[in-house]
C-alpha cells in the first residue's frame, strides 16, 4: 500500500494485523538484526525477517503516514524520554510515532533497532492493544453490494479482482 495520508482511517483489522507482532517485540529475547561490517565501508544494519515484515505490515495497514515527521522529531523526544506518555497517546500520535522510527531509519541507519531495543515499539503496540479493546477502531464498513459486483455496474461479475 504505501505511505498514506494521516487523515484516513484506521480500522479495526488495521491494528489487528500490526498487533500480530506484539509478542514478537515483547520477547526478551528478540533480535532485530546485525550490524554488517564491511572493511571500506560504513556500518549497516541488515534487519531479520520478522521486523522486515513488520515494517511492510505497517506500510500496508495504514500506520505510516505522510506528515513532516522531521518536524515532529521534538515532541517524538518527549515519548523517547518519557516512555510512559505512549500509555495515554491518541492514535494519530501512535501513527506518528511508527511513521517517525521508521521513516527515520532511512536516514540514521539502526534507529528502528534502537526503538526496538529502547521497548518503544512493544509500549507502542500495548497502547494499540488499549485502545482497540476500548473500541477506539470501528471495524471498516462492508462496501460490497450487489450492484458493486454485477458486471452491468462496472465490476467482474463475480465478484473477484
Amino acid at each position: 500500500m504505501g505511505i498514506t495520508s494521516e487523515n484516513s482511517t484506521v480500522f479495526l483489522e488495521h491494528a489487528a494485523a500490526v498487533l500480530d507482532f506484539l509478542p514478537v517485540f515483547e520477547n526478551p529475547d528478540f533480535v532485530s538484526g546485525r550490524l554488517a561490517l564491511k572493511p571500506g565501508e560504513l556500518p549497516l544494519w541488515n534487519y531479520n525477517d520478522k521486523l522486515l515484515a513488520f515494517i511492510k505490515a505497517l506500510y500496508d495497514n495504514r500506520w505510516i503516514t505522510d506528515f513532516d515527521w522531521t518536524e515532529w522529531q521534538a515532541e517524538a523526544r518527549k515519548y523517547w524520554e518519557e516512555p510512559g506518555l505512549i500509555a495515554e497517546a491518541d492514535v494519530t500520535s501512535l501513527r506518528r510515532l511508527l511513521t517517525l522510527h521508521v521513516r527515520k531509519d532511512r536516514f540514521c541507519d539502526g534507529h528502528l533497532a534502537a526503538a526496538v531495543e529502547k521497548g518503544q515499539i512493544a509500549a507502542i503496540l500495548k497502547r494499540i492493544a488499549e485502545l482497540k479493546e476500548s473500541s477506539a477502531f470501528k471495524s471498516r464498513p462492508n462496501i460490497r453490494s450487489g450492484a458493486a459486483n454485477s458486471s452491468s455496474a462496472g465490476g467482474h461479475g463475480n465478484g473477484k479482482r
